[in-house]
């Protein structure tokens, strides 16, 4: 019994020196990368302007980066548990260059860029499955951080759930949420060949332009994957991602990849050591992989903003501004307003003095607005808090129109800051209606838009000051702005607050709790949604419709759409239904034959004709 004792304790330590060995390995790679990136100024302030529906066109440069490495990467096993790996990310550069709208960089800049990457290290909790949960950046400055995260991402596998010839899962990229696709090509023991296509971004990163955008993917990787070391062995493919506004591409970039394993060795003692003791100093620095606001402002955009400027100085830029007149160009103002937003980026203190100028300014002249939107633009927290102190300024002079018009700029900011949350929690609360409700809708805008990465609790306490005020109110005007606030807001636990309200005899309020769902993603909101559109209201069916406007139809609804299309009585709804179908034709399947039958069998010609003009149209 002894000496089988004895062989079981020899077979388990040889399982656990085995496990050690890829619990605490190095796995070496030669890499090569290239990256390209393009900005059109141009295209984005033609959108604009055709948004504003103004002629002329922005005379803006371009903006084109090409980056292309070549050397070792180093992955380093620093943690291993049963449910996490904690990886550390380390680039050597051999060959490096950068070139900038056709100039390359000189070999002082590269020898610092090459110095930045060598000492950056990315790390990242990795979960059971191989998804990327948090990052940590040590020493890693503006191009080293992007670079790794890139890298990072690009090797990234999720593993099926169960055993799957196809899975999907989601992830992240310095640029977005994304839905992976994985297929599996072919499995030999432990080694998987499989193809990774990222079928669509889920969320967009938060940019230097305020227009709202989506991304579009193309391309494939195709990787060899040991599942017994957890660990690629080999990737190699493109990726081509497209930004995309109304239509228009106003951004596009290409990622060309290509990772070879060349050895795998044990992680020394000491090596790990100093890998865990600088863990250890930011570790309470965790991000998510994909860029967020922070580091949009620090990085990306602070290069893009000085790429902007060019030659423009405040005193420049002042000069021109003061040749505003209410009959400028669109154009003008634009042009002007996207440099001055550079400089509140380059410069963000520049904030307190475009505030004291606006404090003298009815915000409907061309030389307000061309501030307001720089200040909104910038996303930087100097610039927020000058919005809401101009809010302050105006309230406090009771110019009720100026106050709530800078109350309403707070809301349509893309990427708030935790002290804009606070303020607009302070002014939802006050005794007066002509203060309170416009920071309530405000507010469920803002909880909504702001970075859970940031301010994990906003969303919720924002619904906890909506929800607050909504069972404390007075009038049929207190609760349609809290049923709107909650609209904007979108919180998932907002549903059975709004299911009585669905159901009011007053058809406006029916009509504002149904658009109040348009957030909601869920199965039981988008039932809610589908039993409005048989209200007896024209007006509830309408707002039922328009919030299918603002989120995912799911593959499930679109028959009982189909059938609501031909019974529907009204031309004007279901026009509006047959948009909001178009908008999510590349995302749901069967949307064209819909729209093919409105195109022959709708009984009024101009719905006919409409149909028929839409799938006509080239993508």
């Amino acid at each position: 019994m002894c000496k089988w004792f004895r062989v079981l304790l020899a077979l388990l330590a040889a399982h656990l020196v085995a496990f050690g060995a890829w619990a605490h390995s190095v796995f070496h790679y030669r890499i090569t990368l290239t990256s390209k990136q393009k900005i059109s100024f141009n295209t984005l302030a033609k959108v604009m302007q055709a948004e504003a529906q103004s002629e002329g066109t922005a005379a803006a440069q371009d903006l084109e980066v090409e980056l292309r490495l070549s050397g070792a990467l180093t992955v380093y096993v620093v943690k291993e548990a049963s449910s996490t790996r904690l990886l550390a990310y380390a680039l050597t550069p051999t060959t490096l260059t950068l070139t900038t709208n056709g100039a390359t960089a000189s070999e002082s800049e590269m020898r610092a860029l090459r110095g930045e990457l060598q000492q950056a290290t990315l790390y990242a909790e990795v979960d059971a499955q191989g998804v990327i949960r948090k990052v940590w950046l040590h020493q890693a400055r503006e191009v080293s951080q992007g670079v790794l995260r890139t890298i990072a991402a690009l090797m990234q596998v999720a593993l099926p759930q169960k055993e799957a010839a196809s899975w999907e899962a989601t992830e992240e990229a310095p640029e977005g949420v994304y839905l992976a696709r994985y297929t599996l090509r072919e499995q030999k023991a432990s080694i998987w060949r499989v193809q990774k296509q990222r079928v669509r971004y889920l969320e967009t990163q938060p940019t230097f332009f305020a227009t709202a955008y989506e991304i579009r993917p193309q391309g494939s990787l195709q990787m060899d994957y040991d599942s017994a070391q957890r660990a690629v062995r080999r990737i190699t493919g493109e990726l081509h991602l497209a930004s995309r506004v109304k239509d228009q591409t106003i951004g596009t970039a290409s990622l060309a990849f290509e990772a070879q394993r060349i050895r795998v060795a044990q992680l020394p003692d000491a090596e790990r050591k100093r890998l865990l003791q600088n863990h250890r100093q930011i570790a309470q620095q965790a991000q998510s992989l994909r860029v967020t606001n922070a580091e949009v402002g620090e990085n990306a955009a602070v290069q893009i903003a000085r790429a902007e400027l060019g030659n423009e100085t405040y005193a420049s830029l002042k000069q021109r501004w003061s040749q505003l007149t209410d009959e400028s160009s669109f154009t003008e103002i634009t042009e002007i307003s996207r440099k001055w937003r550079a400089l509140l980026v380059v410069n963000p203190q520049l904030a307190t003095q475009t505030e004291h100028v606006l404090q003298t300014l009815a915000f409907n002249t061309a030389k307000a607005q061309a501030l307001i939107r720089a200040l909104m633009h910038s996303q930087q927290p100097e610039s927020q808090q000058a919005l809401c102190r101009l809010a302050d300024h105006f309230l406090k002079r009771a110019d009720d129109e100026a106050f709530n018009y800078y109350v309403a700029c707070l809301a349509l900011l893309e990427s708030p800051h935790p002290p804009l949350l606070r303020w607009l929690v302070a002014k939802a609360r006050s005794a007066s209606p002509e203060t309170a409700y416009p920071a309530l809708l405000a507010l469920g805008a803002v909880g909504r838009a702001t970075s859970p990465t940031h301010q994990p609790h906003a969303r919720d306490t924002a619904y906890k000051t909506i929800l607050d005020r909504l069972n404390n109110a007075q009038s049929d005007q207190e609760i349609e702005v809290c049923l709107l606030a909650l609209g904007n807001l979108g919180h998932p636990d907002s549903l059975p607050v709004l299911e009585p309200f669905l159901s009011h005899e007053d058809a406006q309020l029916r009509a504002v709790a149904a658009s109040s769902l348009r957030f909601i993603e869920t199965p039981a909101a988008e039932q809610s949604l589908m039993r409005m559109l048989r209200d007896s209201s024209r007006e509830v069916r309408l707002q039922a419709i328009e919030a299918f406007n603002h989120r995912r139809i799911s593959q499930a609804l679109l028959p009982e759409l189909a059938q609501y299309l031909r019974e529907e009585s009204q031309k004007d709804l279901r026009r509006a239904l047959i948009d909001a179908l178009w908008l999510q034709r590349n995302q749901l399947g069967g949307v064209r034959p819909i729209i093919a039958q409105a195109a022959t069998g709708d009984p009024d010609e101009e719905i006919r004709l409409y149909a028929q003009g839409l799938l006509q149209q080239k993508e």
